[in-house]
């Protein structure tokens, strides 16, 4: 950003520092980006501009008189806005790129390694340059899903203060870091270029670092929480063989994921700047309207100091009139017309409309003036009725859009806040055609949701045409898809695939491709290698190989050259040659492949163009923030709207104005208020504020410059009914517990030593506590949360008024107010602290004064912050700085209802350099509303002395309950006095409790009641002395109630009673009935089902005990006899007794019951050993007979199955299965290297020689 000393600059001195842009600098162009015409410019910067040292050319704006390389004219406006918007955007991002580059250079290995190793490369570039770096980056290929298609995934350490965190901790960290990685923001990824080292020894100056843009396409929060190091973000690269070459060098090794880093800046949204400097590129100067008014020429700026503001041309048609009857108030008739071309009917309309509609004055005029002139301006300070006149002008458009033929009214606003809000107020006057155009509904404007475009697409009936065209672009899109992942694949893929080869080869030679394909054949001496084949070459049998070549041609010469006449260097040089052919196709079909996708996703976009154009065709009214209106500039630019309405156009800046415009456009009214809040611009020396900026004014709103410089007429609304104290104000009840409405405490506690991170921003420590216990004491005496409202106009402030509060009160915090506090939080490296989560509708409002306009509150606060005493560096003395900006100082002198309490130094606000403060301080110093403390009183006694609250330890002291320390006094319901201490809660004393004895008498007895006032009287409890009861017993300490009633007291004496059913005798109270009591006495008593006897409790059922008696039971299945419980069923029990039948070999089943019935249907093979028995050598065996079918029963299985093997007769004999259970015994004892080698040969049927078991295998098995 370039500074041009301190100042206003002359018209001198910027003729002398004037540079035009690119070859109209007699230094010739700046960069490759530095073009003369803003249409060539590229919106997204190139490295060289990033980096380039020469400052950017900067057109000055609303200076008269400045240099331009234009004539005067829409031209000149128009490159004046695109190349001072497109600087607001990018400023901060090469700002801190350049910053980052030279610490890389800068810094030792060392340093880095530490910085790289704790996650604090933002140290490298300082604190406070508003951008986020990130380490070890990593890209993971493609995206070809529905939403992130064509993205690409990045992973990244995750930073610091949530590294190694649990994962619900992380998440609700990115959950509410809005500012990083904003979806849509622009990134930038800094590594080597090709062919240098790493980036700790390189100089960004020589350029030997490549930087590649790339913009955020999805931020999944699931999916960076996921793991504790790394996140991961999807990014769409703005230009394609960037990304390629990035994957390139990681495939080759030349760099490492820390070898590239990640910056972005947390300026400008480049999302919200592209779709602006888009519009305005493609706006074509000759078709722009109202030119003498917005961008005169040389010969229209010198007519007259004052415009002259013809009629819209489409109220130009003859006998044409604007019917004004539906302004009406309700029950009365007038037919009320206005022709634009008859100053009688002018002034006819206007003196109508002030006798019977709701207007005023000034309204009714203002009204007129906008319905005549095409292009309108109505302002007016807050409390006018700004907001009232722009839907009283939609009123009479929608009435007599019919006859206008005017298509839709197209109504923008800078915030979604502000559009929903005066939508809604259309929706109030029943104005029902109107469509939405943004983002889907929130619940704020849930009443907006069946106007939303997004929501009617839904609902809209697609015609058939429509719904074949969609599914061919999602299906060309899928295709495109499948051929990317497929290309990206082999992108990443470490080398080419010998197809990809043979396909370049093919095309450059076709007889080098044949020769590749046949090439076996060639190069050898075919009868040499068939003798030495078979054995016959003998020793002088010659070469097998012919001699290689050894020959150096040139590429273009191998390229036409015969394969298998070359030398070995000369085929290095060709297949490295159709390699990097391979490397460049695939790179090649991956861009176009890339941009054919975009195409695709532009075809379905266009489909749904269809749906939404008519659905807009046909609504009265579209509402839309001035940056969807350039968004969606060529859909509603099709729409030729001829009648263009912008609320709150004082906050708007001039090039959205701009590219809402078209050449359809006839008539443009503007409503706002310019001496309020100006436009917010991300680069400070660009604003008119700054000194540098004083020649750029980029934060001047067009509706200003048309007011203050282009003298184009506007109504002026001057009928107040917020600063003038109306019959409803009147209605208002003082501040409770406060002896003024307004008031400003005066301190002198100086500021918070000015924070590292944030070295513009103030806090002040005293004033958070002071507006703590402010709060405290207004919500003691019946305020709701809701009804108060904090400002302040730093953020630092803000941060530390958030700490105060949260611990007592729940916060509503505006979500750029939020972003920032999340920034700063961001950059001290600590853990987000979040607002207490009660209902939205109860919560105090926190809030900067910039984001707080056009909104109100029954009491606001002030924290001011501004108290010190130090002159800056010139000398001068101390200053309230942007504080005295008398826009933002008329914003926050204007928001209370009911009161308003300032803190601050009022010695310092009433410095002579502070803008109108010194006005605001005399006129508080005349009413005596200036003092070192709040003047504090107390409702039930107003007389009560109470100091001057100096301090938050006297709201604790003097009215620890928000009133006075005096006691209440006043009568309850029961006549009694209140005891409390002064209170608020309970003023009528309806929910008090009495604590004073009582002074009723019992009718009945004559005796005085003995409990507490607040307690029920009930009957007499006086003690009366011994009682004799019915029962005989005696009552010691009776009361006087129970001697009236004997009959009703409950003898406790203990006595034992015979139960009726059992005989037995129970200790009981006297008041129990024994015929209610169970008999727990322990009896014998005979079970019915099998006879024995159980002892249980006396009140038991012998029909619901089971039996434990332990007795011997047969099993029904094997006759075996188990010892089991009585009540236990034989038929569940599982003989495990040994089986001991004799197998038909004579053996006994060494095998439990169990086992031998669960196999009676298969084979059961005896394990017993038998005695060696020779056949070809003594062996020990394994007898395995089946118990069923005993088709193989030898004394030595394992030596017969060998045999059989011999013989090769084993496929006639049922054997495989025994030599392969002999194989499953020998591996259950891991012995394998007799079973394996012998048995596995039989079951293949394989002849190999016997190897006899080892005496150890023999006694395992």
């Amino acid at each position: 950003m370039p500074h041009h000393g301190q100042g206003h600059p002359s018209l001198a001195f910027l003729h002398v520092d004037f540079d035009p842009p690119g070859l109209e600098s007699a230094e010739g162009p700046r960069h490759d980006n530095d073009l003369v015409q803003i249409k060539d410019i590229r919106i997204v910067p190139t490295q060289a501009e990033l980096t380039c040292e020469r400052p950017p050319f900067l057109p000055s704006n609303d200076v008269p008189g400045a240099p331009h390389h234009l004539p005067p004219g829409w031209p000149r406006l128009l490159d004046i806005h695109f190349r001072l918007n497109r600087e607001d955007m990018i400023d901060q991002l090469r700002q801190g790129i350049v910053l980052f580059l030279q610490a890389l250079h800068k810094t030792t290995p060392g340093r880095r390694r530490d910085l790289f190793t704790r996650n604090r490369l933002r140290q490298l570039v300082g604190e406070d340059v508003s951008v986020n770096a990130y380490g070890n980056i990593e890209l993971h290929g493609i995206n070809v899903s529905d939403q992130r298609r064509g993205s690409t995934r990045v992973s990244f350490d995750q930073p610091s203060q949530i590294k190694d965190r649990p994962e619900k901790k992380r998440k609700i960290f990115w959950e509410n870091s809005r500012r990083r990685l904003i979806k849509n923001s622009l990134v930038c990824f800094i590594y080597p270029a090709e062919g240098h080292d790493s980036v700790g020894v390189q100089d960004p100056i020589n350029g030997e670092l490549r930087l590649s843009l790339g913009v955020i396409h999805t931020k999944d929060v699931d999916e960076m929480a996921k793991d504790a190091k790394k996140a991961v973000v999807h990014v769409t690269m703005i230009d394609n063989a960037d990304y390629c070459h990035l994957v390139r060098a990681f495939k080759k090794g030349a760099i490492s994921s820390q070898d590239i880093f990640m910056v972005e800046s947390l300026g400008g949204y480049f999302e919200s700047y592209r779709h602006i400097l888009q519009a305005l590129q493609m706006l074509e100067p000759v078709a722009m309207p109202f030119g003498k008014y917005l961008a005169p020429t040389v010969e229209q700026s010198i007519r007259g100091s004052v415009a002259l503001i013809t009629p819209p041309r489409y109220a130009m048609a003859p006998g044409f009139e604007f019917d004004l009857s539906v302004l009406m108030r309700t029950g009365i008739r007038c037919n009320l017309t206005l022709n634009v071309k008859d100053s009688y009917s002018q002034q006819r309309a206007v003196a109508t409309l002030r006798a019977y509609s709701v207007t005023d004055d000034t309204q009714s005029q203002a009204l007129v003036n906008s319905l005549c002139r095409e292009v309108a301006l109505i302002s007016g300070p807050p409390g006018t009725g700004k907001t009232t006149i722009g839907v009283d002008l939609m009123r009479v458009l929608v009435h007599n859009a019919a006859r206008m033929q005017c298509g839709p009214i197209l109504c923008i606003c800078y915030s979604d806040h502000a559009l929903d809000q005066f939508l809604g107020h259309l929706l109030d006057k029943g104005i029902n055609s109107l469509v939405r155009i943004g983002s889907r509904p929130s619940e704020r404007s849930e009443r907006l949701r069946n106007h939303n475009l997004y929501e009617l697409v839904d609902q809209k009936t697609w015609t058939r045409a429509q719904r074949i065209a969609r599914t061919q672009a999602r299906s060309e899109c899928e295709k495109t898809a499948q051929s990317l992942e497929m290309v990206d694949k082999e992108l990443h893929s470490r080398q080419p695939s010998v197809a990809s080869i043979l396909q370049v080869v093919e095309k450059d030679s076709e007889e080098q491709h044949q020769s590749l394909k046949h090439g076996h054949r060639k190069g050898t001496n075919d009868s040499r290698r068939k003798k030495w084949k078979n054995g016959k070459a003998g020793s002088s049998g010659g070469p097998i190989l012919l001699p290689l070549p050894s020959t150096a041609r040139s590429l273009n010469q191998l390229r036409q050259a015969h394969l298998w006449t070359m030398s070995r260097w000369e085929r290095k040089q060709l297949v490295e040659f159709w390699v990097s052919e391979v490397k460049r196709d695939i790179q090649t079909r991956h861009t176009e492949l890339i941009e054919r996708m975009k195409n695709c996703s532009q075809a379905v976009e266009e489909v749904y163009d269809t749906i939404r154009r008519d659905i807009l065709r046909n609504a009265r009214v579209i509402g839309v923030t001035t940056y969807g209106a350039a968004r969606h500039q060529t859909l509603i630019t099709t729409l030729r709207p001829k009648i263009v309405i912008c609320e709150e156009a004082g906050e708007v800046l001039e090039s959205h104005i701009l590219t809402a415009l078209s050449e359809s456009t006839q008539h443009l009214i503007l409503v706002g208020d310019h001496l309020q809040l100006r436009p917010k611009i991300s680069t400070y020396e660009l604003s008119s504020e700054s000194y540098p900026g004083q020649q750029y004014n980029l934060d001047r709103s067009l509706f200003e410059r048309l007011i203050n410089t282009a003298k184009v007429p506007s109504s002026l609304l001057t009928t107040q009914r917020q600063l003038v104290d109306g019959g409803k104000v009147l209605e208002y009840r003082n501040v409770s517990g406060m002896a003024t409405n307004l008031f400003f405490m005066s301190h002198c506690h100086p500021e918070d030593r000015r924070d590292q991170y944030l070295a513009l921003s103030a806090s002040n420590t005293f004033e958070a506590k002071m507006v703590e216990a402010l709060v405290q004491h207004l919500l003691k005496n019946g305020y709701k949360q809701s009804n108060i409202a904090v400002l302040t106009p730093y953020i630092n402030q803000l941060t530390k008024l958030r700490d105060t509060l949260q611990g007592t009160t729940g916060l509503a915090i505006d979500e750029r107010d939020q972003e920032q506090l999340n920034d700063t939080e961001d950059k001290k490296h600590i853990t987000i602290n979040f607002v207490n989560s009660q209902s939205f509708d109860n919560r105090l409002t926190l809030r900067t004064i910039d984001n707080y306009q056009g909104e109100e509150a029954d009491i606001i606060i002030v924290s001011l912050v501004r108290s010190n005493t130090e002159r800056d560096e010139q000398g001068w003395s101390p200053t309230i700085g942007f504080l005295r900006s008398p826009n933002r100082t008329s914003v926050l002198l204007s928001r209370a209802r009911h009161g308003m309490y300032l803190i601050g130094n009022a010695a310092l606000m009433n410095k002579p350099r502070n803008g109108i403060w010194p006005q605001v301080m005399t006129e508080l110093g005349k009413n005596n509303r200036i003092g070192p403390g709040f003047l504090l009183r107390c409702r039930n006694h107003p007389d009560a002395e109470i100091p001057p609250a100096t301090t938050p330890e006297v709201f604790k002291e003097y009215m620890p309950n928000g009133s006075c320390t005096m006691r209440c006094s006043m009568p309850l319901p029961c006549r009694h006095k209140c005891p409390r201490m002064c209170h608020f809660d309970d003023l009528d004393h309806l929910q008090s409790k009495c604590q004073e004895l009582c002074a009723r008498v019992h009718r009945l007895c004559g005796h005085p009641c003995s409990k507490k006032c607040i307690e029920d009287c009930g009957s007499c409890q006086l003690f009366i002395g011994r009682l004799i009861l019915p029962c005989g017993h005696k009552l010691e300490n009776a009361s006087c109630a129970q001697r009236r009633n004997p009959h009703m007291v409950q003898c406790e004496v203990r006595v034992k009673k015979r139960l009726p059913y059992c005989e037995h005798k129970v200790e009981m109270d006297c008041r129990d009935n024994a015929n209610n009591v169970q008999c727990k006495v322990r009896v014998n008593k005979r079970l019915p089902h099998c006879e024995h006897k159980v002892e249980m409790d006396c009140c038991d059922n012998a029909n619901n005990v089971q039996c434990k008696v332990r007795v011997n039971k047969r099993l029904p299945h094997c006759e075996h006899k188990v010892e089991m419980d009585c009540c236990d069923n034989a038929n569940d029990v599982q003989c495990k007794a040994i089986c001991e039948t004799t197998l038909k070999c004579g053996h006994t089943c060494p095998r439990n019951c169990l086992e031998c019935r669960s196999t009676s249907t298969m084979a059961v093979m005896c394990r017993a050993l038998l005695p060696s028995t020779k056949i070809d050598r003594t062996v020990h065996g394994v007898c395995h007979q089946r118990s069923s079918t005993a088709r193989l029963c030898a004394p030595n299985a394992a030596s017969l199955v060998l045999g059989r093997a011999r013989t090769k007769k084993i496929a006639s004999y049922p054997v495989v299965p025994h030599a392969l259970d002999y194989l499953a015994i020998s591996a259950v004892r891991r012995r394998f290297d007799v079973a394996i080698s012998a048995l596995l040969s039989v079951a293949n049927n394989v002849r190999q020689p016997y190897t006899a078991p080892s005496a150890r295998m023999t006694q395992t098995l």
